[in-house]
């Protein structure tokens, strides 16, 4: 068996957005369709760290992965 990438297979389009939260800038990450999981990242991260989670669950789930204020790209 060859090795291969842990995505191979999982390409699934994503949404990328902003929300505006007392005056904060929000971004996050959406794809998949079916019942909503929203993945938080921990201290010193982003939500990039979900990206090939997010893309193996999005057959069967709605991923919602965001930066917290003050990390990634969020304010």
């Amino acid at each position: 068996m060859r090795a291969r990438p842990a995505a191979d297979g999982y390409n699934q389009p994503m949404t990328v957005d902003i929300a505006h939260l007392n005056g904060l800038t929000v971004h996050y990450d959406v794809q998949g369709h079916g019942p909503d999981v929203v993945m938080v990242h921990g201290w010193g991260s982003s939500r990039q760290m979900w990206a090939h989670l997010a893309s193996a669950l999005a057959p069967a789930f709605r991923c919602w992965s965001l930066d917290l204020p003050g990390f990634g790209d969020s304010d």
